[in-house]
């Protein structure tokens, strides 16, 4: 019965071991995941704003165009 006991603990220990390297590995990768999400959320600002850029460029040049037109 002893030694049923302690090959059972050995695997327990195995286990316990493992989960220890899968708790690890997951704290890793949930750091990495939190570190891309805020890249990928800057570049989606980063984006927007040079939408914003581009609209108020083209209606610059619009209007400079209009002007353009209008003085010939």
């Amino acid at each position: 019965m002893t030694e049923e006991r302690r090959r059972d603990d050995q695997r327990i220990a195995k286990l316990m071991t493992d989960m220890d390297t899968v708790k690890i590995c997951l704290a890793s990768n949930t750091e990495i995941t939190t570190q891309v999400r805020d890249i990928l959320t800057s570049f989606r600002v980063m984006a927007l704003f040079a939408k914003w850029i581009a609209a108020v460029a083209a209606a610059v040049a619009g209007v400079v165009a209009a002007w353009h037109s209008f003085k010939s």
